[in-house]
């Protein structure tokens, strides 16, 4: 069996297997190492809502890595633009100081080391980007990023399973507290007695009520004198 193939394979079954990005990355990132050039991998998330990108995802097992940013703010024809290269399925290479700060929002501040970057989508629209930095001092090739091209894939189907599992949990934590909530109704909310709203009750000494005899005092109050 060819050696991409293989590669490929690995990575779906990683992909398929677990349901956390999380867990994931840190597979999938362990596989590629054997074969790419890269001492990290992220993954990150379009959130139209907020109007940004955020890293969910990472692989990155030298200790000491420089931080990067979690989440970055994206106007909207830059969304727009990383939306539309994320369906394309486009694969790009990044090299640092080639453009300014925040022109391309989808790259974390703090990245200083060229990357390959491809977008990841589903057939209901984009979903956000993978990164594949390059260790220091190395270069990807054309092979590297052909490689790349075909993992795009089993990311996508990855960060879709993710992102189905947050919503699930997201509708489950709104049940339970609207259960709870319903659950818990305050006194003050409670339906008060008549005797508390004021009004009397019929039989309130201790004895039964007899409803015959007010309705035959009622009858006659409204008698002339001589009549009753």
């Amino acid at each position: 069996m060819p050696k991409d193939l293989r590669l490929l394979l690995n990575v779906w079954a990683e992909a398929c297997r677990h349901i956390e990005i999380g867990e994931s990355a840190a597979t999938i990132g362990a596989i590629l190492a054997q074969r790419l050039p890269v001492q990290r991998v992220l993954i990150r998330r379009l959130d139209p809502t907020q109007s940004s990108i955020e890293t969910v995802a990472e692989y990155a097992p030298h200790a000491g890595a420089s931080p990067l940013e979690g989440r970055t703010r994206c106007p909207a024809p830059i969304l727009r633009r990383i939306s539309e290269s994320a369906c394309a399925r486009r694969v790009w290479t990044w090299l640092p100081g080639r453009r300014p700060p925040g022109a391309e929002p989808e790259i974390p501040d703090g990245l200083d080391t060229s990357a390959l970057v491809g977008g990841l989508w589903t057939p209901t629209g984009p979903l956000g980007v993978v990164l594949f930095v390059a260790a220091r001092g190395k270069r990807f090739t054309a092979a590297h990023r052909a490689i790349v091209g075909s993992l795009l894939e089993p990311f996508s189907v990855a960060l879709e399973n993710d992102t189905r599992l947050r919503e699930l949990r997201t509708l489950r934590e709104a049940a339970e507290a609207d259960k709870r909530s319903q659950a818990q109704v305050p006194a003050s909310e409670e339906v008060p007695s008549l005797e508390a709203a004021g009004g009397a009750v019929p039989g309130g000494n201790g004895e039964p009520p007899n409803y015959v005899q007010s309705a035959h005092q009622g009858a006659w109050q409204g008698l002339p004198p001589g009549f009753r």
